[in-house]
């Protein structure tokens, strides 16, 4: 496997975590168990891309729809 090949594959894998993390949020609560295990899954994969440089790939189908779902939250909390 290349570099680049590793290199996306740890985008992928952290842009699946943190809409998994969004769902589980949504669904559960942030105070829920599950989305806690989630989140530190989810954390350990983001701390590790920091260290080595990799940023987050956010044209990815599982970044935009987290994206969306963020949105989506801050404007149910924030209306205009």
């Amino acid at each position: 496997m290349t570099k680049e090949n590793m290199i996306k594959l740890i985008q992928k894998r952290e842009a699946e975590l943190f809409l998994e993390l969004k769902k589980t949020d949504q669904l559960f609560g942030v105070d829920n168990a599950y989305t806690k295990t989630v989140r530190g899954v989810w954390s350990g994969v983001n701390t590790l891309m920091g260290d080595l440089g990799i940023k987050s790939d956010l044209q990815l189908p599982e970044s935009i729809e987290a994206g969306e779902m963020v949105l989506e939250r801050y404007n149910q909390t924030n209306p205009a």
